[in-house]
């Protein structure tokens, strides 16, 4: 009988351990693999890719070759990372879509 009991209990206490366990998942709604019904996050989230924008030419002479195209991300509030990418074109000329792969 106390073999019962105990392997009963023993039983009881698996199920209710593993049943509670919370769901892995995404968590974040803005993600396209976004799970509900997951209760902590995984890591295991992806977006959705966004092109860049070219937002402005910013001139920063007179001269109409003195001037720099400011690229953000599709997606972008004032807490955005910043790369600045001088392209010298050997500082008299060269074609800026040579660097258009990066």
């Amino acid at each position: 009988m106390k073999k019962t009991l105990l392997f009963t209990a023993l039983i009881s206490l698996f199920i209710i351990t593993t049943s509670s366990c919370k769901k892995k998942g995404c968590t974040d709604p803005t993600a396209i693999n976004y799970n509900e019904n997951a209760k902590k996050d995984d890591g295991s989230c992806t977006y959705e890719t966004v092109p860049p924008t070219t937002v402005q030419r910013i001139s920063y002479g007179a001269d109409d070759r003195q001037h720099f195209d400011l690229y953000l991300p599709g997606v972008h509030d004032e807490n955005t990372k910043t790369v600045l990418l001088v392209h010298g074109g050997a500082w008299v000329l060269g074609p800026l879509a040579a660097d258009s792969e990066i």
